[in-house]
């Protein structure tokens, strides 16, 4: 059986993700299930912190973005860093979603341990890139979106996500499209076999 643990059904009034009228924006924490290739963790969204954030990510999981993504560019060195997860498993799903941006959010959380965050680039750039810190990364707030959430159930887990590739790929050999190429050169690369909301929690 599987485990129970990340996220419930919201309304997205941001640009990019796509919106469902009939719901309404979760206000409280949920939790979603990683199912990876090391073994499972859980990791706890608080709407209150960052609402379009955790509203997209709510929406990504829903639709099974996360199935099959690789973790990539999991850095501990010179500092405890970041292991990233951003290319769908299928393709298809990876480009539909690729362009979508989601609008800022207050600064209100930092980048510790633990702490999951959209990448961003600049105002309403995030995307479906995501991280999760390895350390305190507070002192990065001003490059990175506030956190939505945290590891809750497994940190250890993220901790032995396979490091080996550092900061390969370049940035410009990962998009959707290049999943082939990824698993041919960076055959070692863990992976999200499956995520899933494991319902809404106050």
């Amino acid at each position: 059986m599987r485990h129970a643990t990340i996220l419930v059904t919201m309304v997205l009034l941001l640009s990019g993700c796509e919106s469902e009228p009939e719901k309404k924006p979760a206000t409280e924490s949920f939790r979603v299930l990683f199912e990876t290739t090391r073994e499972n963790f859980i990791f706890r969204v608080h709407p209150e912190w960052t609402p379009n954030g955790a509203a997209c990510f709510r929406t990504l999981v829903e639709n099974g973005f996360h199935d099959g993504t690789r973790i990539l560019r999991v850095i501990r060195f010179p500092r405890k860093f970041v292991a990233r997860f951003e290319i769908s498993g299928n393709p298809e799903t990876g480009s539909k979603w690729r362009a979508n941006m989601i609008q800022d959010d207050p600064m209100t959380t930092n980048n510790r341990r633990g702490a999951g965050t959209f990448a961003m680039a600049g105002k309403n750039s995030r995307t479906t890139r995501v991280f999760i810190n390895y350390g305190d990364n507070s002192d990065l707030d001003d490059q990175y979106a506030p956190a939505f959430g945290f590891v809750e159930e497994g940190t250890d887990v993220a901790d032995r996500f396979y490091s080996g590739y550092g900061d390969r790929p370049a940035q410009d050999q990962i998009h959707p499209e290049r999943t082939a190429y990824l698993d041919e050169y960076f055959p070692k690369m863990d992976r999200i076999r499956r995520a899933s909301i494991l319902g809404e929690e106050s």
